[in-house]
């Protein structure tokens, strides 16, 4: 392999099965002597593996829509504002040390996440049983829902002392959010 070559590989399970036409494309990527980023999935769900496939042919959401974009987006789905909880981060924020997540900055209560009871200072830690560390992989969970045919996301919610609970939070259609911003 030469040596300017970046190959990052991620296992999602214990043992590591390496298919023929995945080892083919290693290959290829190996003799363009350019950096590249391979991702080798075994034991993933299909909803990972197409995750893993769209990130890597850079038609993902992370690569066509800037950060405010993003989170606009989040506002008129889920109703929240949200923080993404990083190491620079973590001191300045109502958590503890060791959260990992999104904190909730603001809600609006007319969203089914107000409805329901979320409020500022409580942490997402997950999306449709997958850890959620920025807001981008949020959005990413909630664009797997809806082309799934999901109308709601299962979130993993943390509050201070509390253990973390699972709840459904229903998402506003485009029309119902168009409504909203016209407001």
């Amino acid at each position: 392999m030469n040596s300017g070559m970046l190959l990052a590989i991620v296992a999602v399970s214990s043992s590591v099965g390496i298919s023929t036409p995945r080892v083919s494309e290693a290959r290829q990527l190996e003799s363009t002597n350019t950096p590249r980023k391979l991702t080798i999935l075994s034991g993933a769900t299909d909803d990972v593996a197409a995750q893993a496939r769209s990130q890597a042919s850079g038609s993902d959401t992370d690569r066509s829509m800037s950060r405010e974009q993003v989170s606009a987006a989040i506002a008129d789905k889920l109703g929240l504002e949200l923080i993404a909880i990083t190491l620079a981060n973590v001191q300045s924020l109502p958590v503890d040390a060791g959260t990992r997540g999104l904190l909730i900055a603001a809600v609006d209560r007319t969203s089914d996440a107000g409805r329901k009871g979320l409020r500022p200072d409580d942490v997402i830690i997950a999306a449709n049983y997958r850890n959620v560390t920025t807001i981008r992989s949020l959005l990413s969970q909630i664009e797997a829902a809806e082309a799934a045919g999901r109308r709601a996301v299962l979130l993993r919610v943390k509050r201070k002392a509390q253990p973390p609970r699972l709840m459904a939070v229903f998402l506003r259609t485009p029309a119902q959010a168009r409504a909203i911003r016209e407001e």
